[in-house]
Formats: structure tokens, C-alpha cells, sequence
């Protein structure tokens, strides 16, 4: 199962990149799960209502194809959310998704919030945070496997039209979206390993 928060998952829609979404765990869409505010969103900004997590309603209406066919996250017991409600970073969706991370032993979560990553170490007991080594994934290692999957060339080409909507992207990428592979890999290289360093061990390989 792959827990998905609403920014990551925005992004993936701008950049067309929701094949890749369910394939960070070898899945489905059926193997991913939401917060259910995304679905309510995505709905209103589907049928016209502006909402800034959408560039226009054509980008909400493709996720919404995808998020009709994955589940909603279950909320956590009240003992795990315990742990993360009024902690400064962690918002009341991602307690949810983290709690959820707690509560499933297999589950991953895939997250843009970096605030909420870097948060968790200070927050849970190193029995917890050990529970949930290694799955952790944020957007860089999502584009990263997308470079992976189709190549760079197509990976700018698709990530181009909305590479302002992330300024690590923006930079790993390149302004125009054409940076040499040299660039992008020593960039992606030097922002996951950053993050990875300042959230051990929450991140995956």
C-alpha cells in the first residue's frame, strides 16, 4: 500500500506522471490511498471551481480518474495519532498519513512535505521511528524513478510545462526544463541525500 498526501500527488498530475504513482510500490491505483480532502477537491476543481492545487480542471479531472479507483486512508488509532497531533511541521493530514505509516507495517508513504518529514525524527520515540525506516519517498526520488522509466528527455518534456510548481525541480531540472544528465543526477543526488541525512532513516533506498 502506498500512502499518497495531496501534494505529491498534485504534482504527479501537473508533471503527467500518475502511471508512475501506484509503480513506487509495484502496484495499482487500487493500491494507493488518499486523504480523503484530495477527493473532495479534486471533485470541486474537476467540475470548474478554482483551487490552487490545480492549474486548471482538465489536470484535476486526470486525477480524479485515478483517485476514484484508489482507497481512502483510514484514520490511525487515537494512541499512534497521539504522537503527532500538535507538533510543529506535521499538519492535520499528514498525522493522518504518518499515523496510518505507524498503523500498517507493510505501507509506504510518498510525501512532498519535507516540513513533516524532518519533523517526524523529533517527535517519535526511536522505537517508532524505527518501525517506519526506510518508507519513507519523496518527489525527488519519484521523479528520479520517472527518469529512470522513460529517460530524461521525456521526463523534461512532460515535467516542462510546470516545472515553477516546485523550485527543486525547477533547479534540478534546469529553468527550461533542459539540463544535461550530468546536471540532474548530480542535483537529484545532492537534494535526496541531503534529505536523507537530515531524516534518517526514514528514507527509502
Amino acid at each position: 500500500m502506498l500512502l499518497a498526501d495531496n501534494d505529491a500527488l498534485a504534482k504527479a498530475a501537473h508533471w503527467d506522471l500518475l502511471e508512475c504513482v501506484p509503480l513506487l510500490v509495484d502496484g495499482t491505483w487500487q493500491d494507493v490511498a488518499i486523504l480523503d480532502t484530495l477527493l473532495h477537491r479534486t471533485r470541486r476543481a474537476a467540475s470548474g471551481k478554482k483551487d490552487r492545487l490545480f492549474a486548471s480542471a482538465e489536470i484535476a479531472a486526470e486525477l480524479l480518474v485515478n483517485l476514484e479507483i484508489a482507497k481512502i486512508v483510514c484514520l490511525p488509532p487515537p494512541e499512534i495519532r497521539a504522537h503527532l497531533v500538535d507538533q510543529e511541521g506535521i499538519d492535520p493530514g499528514e498525522q493522518i498519513l504518518i499515523g496510518a505509516l505507524l498503523a500498517q507495517p507493510t505501507a509506504m508513504l510518498l510525501t512532498g512535505d519535507k516540513r513533516a518529514l524532518t519533523a517526524i525524527p523529533t517527535c517519535l520515540r526511536g522505537d517508532l521511528i524505527e518501525s517506519i525506516a526506510g518508507r519513507c519517498i519523496c518527489t525527488e526520488q519519484m521523479v528520479s524513478f520517472a527518469i529512470t522509466r522513460f529517460g530524461l528527455a521525456e521526463l523534461q518534456k512532460r515535467v516542462r510545462p510546470f516545472v515553477d510548481r516546485d523550485s527543486a525541480a525547477h533547479i534540478i531540472l534546469g529553468r527550461s526544463c533542459s539540463a544535461d544528465a550530468q546536471h540532474v543526477q548530480a542535483a537529484l543526488n545532492s537534494y535526496i541525500g541531503d534529505l536523507r541525512t537530515r531524516v534518517h532513516p526514514l528514507l527509502a533506498d
